[in-house]
């Protein structure tokens, strides 16, 4: 799933985006997936979505701009 959202992100930035929302993104891939598969069960949590932006930005520093962050509530 995290090569996907960075598959997607890298198409947002060749695009010209100057902002992306992790929400966009979930949204995006379960569209995707949901055309590509024959009723699978395909589920992501939304609670993640903060983690997962993290996880970019860790991997891919030059998108920290992309992304608003907040802080974390729990650890």
């Amino acid at each position: 799933m995290l090569r996907h959202l960075e598959a997607l992100t890298t198409d947002c930035v060749a695009k010209g985006f100057k902002r992306v929302g992790i929400g966009m993104l979930f949204e995006l891939l379960r569209w995707r997936y949901g055309e590509a598969t024959q009723g699978d069960v395909f589920r992501l949590n939304n609670n993640f979505r903060s983690r997962y932006v993290r996880l970019l930005i860790e991997r891919n520093a030059q998108w920290a701009p992309l992304f608003e962050t907040r802080a974390l509530r729990a650890a």
